[in-house]
């Protein structure tokens, strides 16, 4: 009986975060369904990974702003949403267990940005136009060696 109440209250509890994920996220138009905060959770809880912290928290960042990309053709997130995103991110990662301050330590909003002004130009067609826009693409094509000028 104890076995079964324990199982029914861990379900319940299951469903609840997976309800409190989906409201943390409802308003950001990005999306980090494919992300694995538990790694992000063990990496950023030790204090001699905080590099590996950031870059996963970075990485994860980078890969939901470039699918956004792909479907808006803008480089971020629009300007009144910037806040709406870093607060549901945040908080997404704070219910699987990243340490509150590990946002904080990686700059997370300030170097890891959701949304890009690049000299005025915030949709991909903007930036393909740019005039040093072929170089990037000229160096910075696949695979990439060590020694890259792929900026």
């Amino acid at each position: 009986m104890e076995v079964t109440t324990q199982a029914f209250l861990l379900m319940g509890l299951f469903a609840f975060l997976g309800m409190q994920v989906h409201l943390a996220v409802a308003d950001c138009p990005l999306d980090l369904s494919g992300s694995n905060f538990t790694l992000v959770a063990s990496m950023c809880s030790d204090r001699n990974d905080r590099g590996k912290c950031c870059r996963y928290i970075n990485a994860f960042v980078a890969v939901s702003i470039a699918q956004y990309a792909n479907a808006t053709s803008n480089l971020g997130v629009p300007l009144d949403l910037s806040d709406i995103c870093l607060h549901s991110i945040s908080q997404t990662m704070e219910l699987y267990g990243v340490p509150r301050n590990a946002t904080a330590f990686c700059g997370f909003g300030t170097k890891i940005p959701v949304n890009y002004d690049c000299r005025g130009r915030t949709t991909v067609t903007q930036m393909l136009q740019s005039p040093q826009f072929a170089n990037v693409t000229e160096n910075c094509k696949l695979p990439l060696s060590r020694e890259t000028d792929c900026r």
